[in-house]
């Protein structure tokens, strides 16, 4: 080290860096490929995912993933985008499930699904929001604007979440001051709020995606184009290699999303489909 003015590598100790780095990444080829000819093929993946988006999807993803892999190990790890972005560079997690990822130059993104943030409320208390039935099927047929919706109670995230971000810019664009009547975190808190006519929850709608069986009496819509889409996908490092195991996971979390790529398109269908019924 150079000691003076600051702290700082010589010339051999940026030689030494970098072959310690050389020597750690061809260890962990090593190890990777080890695990792929083992006859039971053991190993573990530590993923970085929401508790939310876990709660939906994983149960899916290992009904699958263990059918080939029943001697992995998966391990999660809960926290927002910004966390787990900052485990992954700290070689605390292998792979994450973010959203709006901004991906550094080591990093790759495995795309998912663009998913629009969605109202959720039972249907005889969304009725009442409207004094014909006319004017319901206008909305919903239409740009599903909710501020137009005067005196609206919400259940909303917190303003530290994402989404209440983004819905907190809608009405401030708009000009209007909403009704917050209830604030959580808990999405599916929210969920069976409106299920209970307290209100119109604004959530993701992956929040819907395992409950597509509970969802009779519900009406739940895409809000207006005003709202930002939310890109999801799954982040890796590029310079750590990834055994076999690691990469078919990936290729489950991809068809599993697809599903509910699909779930998306017939809930949308749906809300056309209940406006029909009024014409």
């Amino acid at each position: 080290f150079h000691r003076k003015p600051v702290l700082a590598l010589t010339q051999k100790g940026e030689e030494l860096r970098y072959w310690a780095q050389q020597i750690l990444s061809a260890e962990k080829a090593l190890r990777a490929n080890l695990h792929d000819i083992s006859i039971n093929c053991r190993g573990r993946i530590r993923i970085g995912i929401a508790r939310l988006r876990a709660n939906a999807m994983m149960p899916d993803i290992m009904e699958r993933y263990r059918k080939t892999y029943p001697n992995v190990t998966i391990e999660l790890v809960d926290g927002s985008t910004d966390v787990l972005q900052g485990l992954l560079l700290e070689n605390k997690v292998d792979m994450y499930v973010g959203v709006n990822v901004e991906t550094g130059m080591n990093e790759v993104q495995v795309p998912l699904v663009e998913e629009e943030i969605w109202g959720c409320t039972s249907q005889s208390f969304f009725r009442a929001q409207f004094s014909e039935e006319s004017e319901m099927q206008h909305f919903l047929n239409n740009e599903r604007d909710i501020r137009t919706l005067h005196g609206l109670p919400l259940l909303v995230t917190q303003p530290s979440n994402r989404i209440r971000r983004q819905l907190d810019k809608y009405y401030l664009d708009g000009s209007v001051r909403p009704y917050i009547y209830f604030e959580s975190n808990s999405q599916l808190l929210l969920y069976e709020l409106a299920r209970r006519s307290m209100g119109l929850a604004v959530i993701s709608p992956i929040a819907l995606f395992d409950r597509q069986q509970e969802l009779d009496g519900m009406i739940f819509f895409p809000i207006c184009q005003s709202l930002q889409k939310n890109a999801m996908s799954l982040v890796y490092r590029r310079d750590d290699p990834m055994p076999q195991f690691a990469k078919d996971f990936i290729t489950v979390t991809e068809e599993v999303a697809h599903l509910y790529v699909k779930a998306l398109k017939f809930m949308t269908a749906n809300v056309t489909q209940y406006a029909h019924q009024f014409e």
